[in-house]
């Protein structure tokens, strides 16, 4: 498969300037010469006996394989956007512009919102237009009418997308190309019809092919037959789109490959009953090429398209490729045209989906089946076996090499979809089938329409009905784990190894193939459990420990970021601590504060930080006095880390809405507090301000104490604030008292706040 490795070199190096830049000329020419060596191998290193016996184990010479990569990396770098005054984006953020735009796709309906993309043409700079060219998205009210190909006067602010909480609107958009948007601008229409005919007509039908879907089906079955044939979705309820993504069924909603494969296999045996064998290809090619434009485009349908499009001219040509190599020559011309796709979610999961059928499952289905039918079984029983190994061998393969990429971007995997999908899997090339010919019917004469709609919403409601019943068990097996960079590629490394050794190990004998393949799942096992016993779950966590005299605080914020607060970050026994409640493969922490220096601050700081690589590190420069601070600076020389001064009114963004504040700081210690919707912990080190309990008592906002050096405090009154501390400075009840080596967990998910752990 030589096509296939040099396919993987060129988009590993595309991949590499998103992580560090490189120097584009050079590479440029070191690329050159090693293509050429490639392209001479035989005559330039006939005589080298080695390399020749090398060159027999390998699918491709090493300086193509070289060359390839270094000219992904070329690409990849040609692939950063460089904003240019001829370019839209170069005037986000800059005031208020005028433009002459195209609308240049379809407008988004939302309940809220519609949203249009529009390519600009001209701008006013003065009195006098300049060309400016670029795409941008702007948002307008709900139930704004525009058309593909309307010529818009746009008068408003360009800015950068925005970002999400939960979501990278700006990448998102990035990778298609969009670097503006704006905002309920000013919109005068000025012309009809600027675009491209065909794509009009295009649109018109998709359209078209949606209102009549609605004619002859009832709702939901109908929004739901609009998204799988034309990818207008749009209508289907919020309920039922919740039901999709908690059961991991979304993707049958939007046209994916699996939808693409029924359209090419359908258009082409239709093309060669129809046409002669010549132009039948080149046809079904064409058609198939205006359905991918009419579902939109999107990766997973432009990737399945360029697949079936090469096997149709392999099949033309009598030159059968395997689907391995269309896989990853589609995949190198998607990169070739826009680098930036391999940051796409839908690039990802449609291309690790379509390996782990073709490598892993197609495999092991052909194994199954092997097993389990013969000429001897009745002819039900062997299609029995075979449709399970369809809806269950197949789906579980692309569920595997699927699932790192869904716990890096998503942070979640609902186990439950990997029993929905093979009893839904199965009915889907009838429901596409059936409702697509009752949508043809229906544009044509809406009552035959009808009458075949009815036999076409059979699978369709048995779908949403399944969906619908398994989503009341959404929460079982739902997995929440955040998966790193790291811990994503080391998952992915382990399987492709799995994959690339498969003809070494499957001729080592039986109990080595036994061996490897079970230390697949072993280690993706290990990998799962130790996330999802060390991920972020979207709740607060607050771990107070104490060490000696000492209370240190371990935060796990709602958005996954982990924070040490203490006094004493060389502790052997905190290091330990903390050390337990870290991913085996992620032991950095997001920042370390020390709110209260003393002289035992310096002891072993080094060995703590080198042990956690903090990515700040924040001290409270007013506290403990010179000697202290000048001890502490000794320690932090051992380190390469960057000192940031703890101030009052500092705030830090812990997702989700949570806040982590700093109340105060002076020489005698520090204030924090976590806020997170109606709730406030906060964490009192050393006798800053003289804190007053009675004091604290009147904020009913306030939950938990935590007096670090509650002897210094004034502790008066009662309250109904938790008060954590490491002796009983009272007998109020609502105080709790960490023992040394103990610890207690403060939790909260923004509504309410428990506790639990060690403390007594």
């Amino acid at each position: 498969m030589p096509l296939l490795w040099i396919s993987a070199a060129f988009i590993a190096g595309a991949a590499c300037p998103f992580f560090q830049p490189v120097n584009k000329p050079e590479i440029s020419v070191i690329c050159a010469i090693l293509f050429l060596a490639g392209l001479f191998e035989k005559r330039l290193f006939k005589n080298l006996s080695a390399y020749t016996r090398l060159r027999k184990k390998l699918p491709i010479p090493v300086c193509l394989f070289i060359a390839s990569f270094l000219g992904g990396i070329v690409r990849g770098e040609a692939g950063r956007p460089v904003f240019q005054p001829d370019n839209l984006a170069y005037y986000n953020g800059r005031g208020e512009v005028t433009i002459l735009a195209e609308a240049s796709q379809p407008v988004e309906n939302h309940d809220k919102s519609t949203l249009l993309t529009v390519s600009s043409r001209l701008m006013k700079v003065g009195d006098a237009p300049a060309v400016v060219t670029g795409e941008a998205v702007i948002l307008l009210p709900a139930g704004s009418v525009y058309e593909y190909g309307d010529l818009l006067e746009v008068s408003g602010i360009p800015e950068s997308p925005p970002e999400r909480e939960d979501f990278s609107y700006r990448q998102y958009l990035e990778n298609r190309g969009v670097y503006t948007y704006m905002a309920y601008p000013r919109i005068i229409v000025v012309g009809k019809n600027s675009g491209s005919p065909i794509l009009a007509v295009i649109y018109k039908i998709r359209d078209h092919v949606a209102q009549t879907v609605k004619q002859i089906m009832p709702q939901p079955e109908a929004a739901f037959l609009s998204g799988i044939l034309v990818g207008r979705d749009e209508d289907i309820s919020d309920d039922l789109k919740k039901a999709f993504q908690s059961t991991g069924t979304s993707h049958l909603v939007a046209i994916s490959g699996f939808n693409i494969t029924i359209v090419a296999g359908l258009i082409l045996a239709l093309a060669g009953r129809l046409l002669p064998k010549r132009w039948s290809v080149w046809a079904a090619i064409v058609i198939l090429t205006i359905y991918t434009v009419m579902a939109g485009a999107s990766p997973s349908v432009v990737r399945a398209a360029i697949m079936g499009a090469l096997a149709m001219i392999g099949h033309f040509i009598g030159r059968n490729r395997t689907a391995v190599n269309s896989l990853g020559l589609a995949a190198l011309i998607m990169v070739l045209v826009n680098p930036l796709i391999l940051r796409d979610i839908g690039f990802q999961l449609s291309v690790a989906a379509t390996a782990g059928i073709l490598l892993i499952g197609a495999p092991l289905n052909d194994w199954f089946v092997a097993r389990k039918t013969s000429d001897d079984n009745p002819a039900e029983v062997n299609t029995f076996w075979r449709t399970v190994g369809d809806s269950v061998v197949i789906t579980l393969a692309a569920q595997i090499t699927t699932v790192p990429f869904l716990l890096f971007h998503f942070h979640r995997y609902p186990l439950i979809g990997l029993l929905v999908n093979p009893f839904v899997l199965p009915v889907q090339p009838a429901a596409m089938i059936l409702g697509g010919v009752a949508a043809i019917a229906g544009m044509i004469w809406l009552p035959l329409g009808k009458l075949i709609g009815y036999i076409a919403w059979i699978p369709l409601a048995y779908t949403t009905k399944m969906v619908e019943v398994f989503s009341s068990l959404r929460g079982l097996g739902l997995i929440n784990i955040q998966l790193d960079l790291r811990q994503t590629l080391v998952y992915i490394s382990v399987i492709v190894l799995a994959v690339l050794l498969r003809s070494i190990w499957l001729t080592r004998g039986r109990t080595i193939a036994l061996i490897i393949v079970a230390s697949v799942p072993v280690v993706s096992l290990f990998f799962l459990l130790n996330a999802f016993f060390m991920h972020p779950d979207g709740r607060l966590h607050i771990q107070i420990f104490r060490q000696g005299n000492d209370l240190s605080s371990f935060i796990l914020s709602p958005g996954g970021q982990r924070i040490l607060v203490t006094n004493r970050p060389g502790d052997k026994d905190l290091i330990s601590f903390v050390d337990r409640r870290l991913p085996v493969f992620h032991k950095n922490l997001d920042a370390v504060i020390i709110p209260n220096a003393t002289s035992s601050s310096a002891i072993f700081i080094g060995d703590g930080l080198a042990r956690f690589s903090p990515g700040w590190l924040l001290v409270n420069r007013q506290a403990g006095g010179t000697k202290a601070q000048s001890r502490l600076d000794t320690g932090l020389n051992e380190t390469d880390l960057v000192i940031t001064q703890l101030e009052t009114g500092q705030r830090f963004d812990l997702g989700r809405g949570a806040i982590l504040e700093i109340k105060s700081t002076n020489n005698k210690g520090s204030i924090l507090r976590v806020i997170w919707g109606g709730q406030i912990v906060e964490m009192c080190f050393g006798d800053s301000q003289n804190y007053a309990l009675a004091d604290a008592g009147g904020n009913k906002e306030i939950r938990v104490l935590v007096l670090d050096h509650p002897e210094n405090n004034r502790i008066t009154g009662k309250s109904s604030i938790i008060l954590i501390v490491k002796d009983l400075p009272t007998e109020d009840e609502n105080t709790v008292v960490v023992a040394d080596g103990a610890w207690l967990e403060v939790r909260s998910d923004g509504a309410r706040i428990d506790l639990s752990g060690e403390a007594r």
